[in-house]
């Protein structure tokens, strides 16, 4: 399935299924280095892998291609909260507020 620039997020296989949505929360860089970070409150869906990514709270947004996304991806390395949508049954069998631990 092709990702989807802004919409895509790679996890670690391990302890995410793939296709599930995620509520992102945190800061994103703006396209032009000098401005301040924008807020990023978005939906996306767990859809990519990645070598790096080992935890339950660690993702890497796909910004696309070309040297906007670029500069995006390459100064992205802001803390946020990450909530992981899942059906009611599943969330159920979890336990309520079911919670990773946060690296510090």
């Amino acid at each position: 399935m092709p990702l989807t620039p802004g919409a895509s997020l790679a996890v670690d296989r391990s302890i995410h299924a793939l296709g599930v949505p995620v509520w992102l929360e945190g800061s994103v860089p703006d396209t032009d280095a000098s401005r301040p970070d924008r807020p990023l409150d978005a939906l996306l869906v767990m859809q990519d892998t990645g070598g790096a990514i080992k935890g339950a709270v660690r993702g890497d947004v796909y910004w696309g291609y070309g040297a906007e996304a670029g500069s995006i991806a390459g100064r992205m390395r802001h803390q946020g909260r990450m909530t992981v949508l899942l059906p009611r049954a599943i969330a159920t069998r979890l336990g309520p507020r079911a919670q990773f631990p946060v690296p510090r």
